[in-house]
């Protein structure tokens, strides 16, 4: 186990010393306890993150786009490669 030294604010260590008292913890107690909680929180994935949202508006985005089956692949292949004449190619909308 490491033994690690700091500072904290007087109004910090007072309310902390009254939590751990109610608790029935001892100081050393309640700091191992939030040193824990706060390492468990930032490990936690956060999914408000604009990461997040951006994947949620691309599935959007992209549910809003006609699908095709492989069927209608094949035949749109087979239709340009006879009749390159009348194929015209339209920008995606963004």
């Amino acid at each position: 186990m490491t033994h690690i030294q700091t500072e904290v604010p007087d109004d910090e260590y007072e309310r902390l010393r009254q939590i751990a008292e109610q608790r029935d913890l001892s100081i050393r107690e309640a700091l191992r306890e939030a040193t824990a909680t706060w390492i468990e929180q930032q490990e936690q994935v956060d999914t408000t993150d604009d990461l997040f949202r951006s994947v949620d508006n691309l599935r959007e985005r992209s549910s809003d786009h006609n699908r095709t089956t492989l069927r209608d692949e094949d035949d749109l292949v087979e239709a340009w490669k006879s009749d390159t004449e009348n194929v015209t190619l339209q920008e995606p909308d963004e």
